[in-house]
């Protein structure tokens, strides 16, 4: 579990004010926010109208198949707009065997310090709309 703001703030600053994170916490803050940022409808957050993503779960309960490649657009899009620590984002669908829901495979560069870190993440879509991020 990764640690939260006022426990890694009574471990210390570095001198130049940032604090010392290990990539793979880095990678682990970032599924997190990922999927809390997935999980936010549309139109809910009031600084920013344009923040979340739609209610998927109208296209889950239709006749029709959802369409895989609008959804995965949208997640392209929204962390492209909003996650700055993440470059070169890639979503590409993947085959899901468990079920009805959707699965995208995330892959960019995630910037950690000085260096550019690959990042790679499962991301499903649910038939309830919900999602869920996996490292």
């Amino acid at each position: 579990m990764k640690e939260r703001l006022l426990k890694r703030i009574r471990h210390g600053v570095l001198n130049d004010g940032q604090m010392e994170v290990d990539g793979n916490e880095l990678a682990l803050s970032l599924a997190d926010d990922l999927e809390k940022m997935f999980n936010t409808r549309l139109g809910t957050v009031l600084i920013d109208p344009d923040y979340g993503l739609p209610d998927f779960n109208d296209m889950f309960s239709s006749y029709q198949a959802p369409d895989s490649e609008q959804i995965g657009r949208m997640l392209h899009d929204l962390v492209s707009r909003h996650e700055p620590r993440l470059k070169g984002v890639n979503m590409q669908p993947e085959e899901n065997r468990r079920g009805p829901a959707l699965r995208f495979r995330l892959n960019a560069s995630m910037l950690y310090k000085t260096q550019s870190l690959p990042f790679s993440a499962g991301v499903m879509i649910n038939d309830d709309g919900s999602a869920s991020v996996e490292l």
